[in-house]
């Protein structure tokens, strides 16, 4: 690696995206698969707003042409970008009824005790942005089937949240993946959905797969 790669190595991360979202640039760009969603290294950079002149972060797609310039293969980009977003943006999960009481303003008296009651978990990272990566971090699956005790239903909320839950609390994989694509084109941007259906985490395969309807 050179000097070049070096200085951009500290602002490496990784996101997690759906393949077919990515298009056919996928093929030129480094990734690897989780199920059909790919993790993408990016590079944070600073972007300055034409109308406010305020700062904010903006990322760019690591492409495979870069190795040679950088001198480095994408094995370590995506190592370096992972180890980065591990550091830096830790896990964090949370109930369901806190986060839609924290983030969404729901009143806490409005949830239902089915809600509040149950083993649903936001999981995403502690800046609530590009946190369905979690789900790559090392580890982080298996702790949280131990923390359950059960096989895990991932539910994509977003790219930056997943929801959590135990199996064995799953009432139907069919209405699932019917919700999940009903709330992903009714309230979300195109540029925010992560997948129309749900995930199954097998806590003794240790293995992430597509929950099939």
């Amino acid at each position: 690696m050179n000097k070049a790669y070096e200085e951009i190595r500290p602002y490496l991360r990784v996101v997690l995206r759906s393949k077919a979202s990515q298009g056919d640039k996928l093929s030129e760009t480094i990734h690897t698969e989780l199920c059909d969603m790919a993790l993408l290294p990016v590079l944070r950079i600073k972007c300055e707003s034409i109308c406010s002149g305020q700062e904010s972060n903006g990322i760019a797609y690591m492409k495979k042409s870069a190795c040679e310039k950088l001198d480095v293969s994408e094995e370590q980009i995506m190592e370096d970008a992972l180890k980065n977003t591990v550091t830096n943006c830790p896990s964090h999960t949370e109930g369901l009824s806190e986060t839609l009481v924290k983030l969404r303003g729901v009143d806490a008296s409005e949830i239902g005790a089915d809600i509040a009651e149950s083993h649903m978990f936001v999981a995403t990272n502690v800046n609530y942005n590009n946190g369905a990566a979690v789900l790559a971090y090392p580890g982080f699956m298996e702790e949280m089937s131990e923390r359950l005790e059960d096989n895990l239903i991932i539910i994509p909320s977003s790219i930056h949240e997943v929801i959590v839950i135990r199996e064995s609390e799953m009432d139907g994989s069919a209405l699932l993946n019917e919700w999940i694509k009903d709330v992903n084109h009714c309230e979300l941007e195109s540029c925010d959905i992560l997948s129309d259906h749900a995930y199954r985490y097998d806590a003794t395969e240790r293995k992430l797969e597509v929950l099939i309807s």
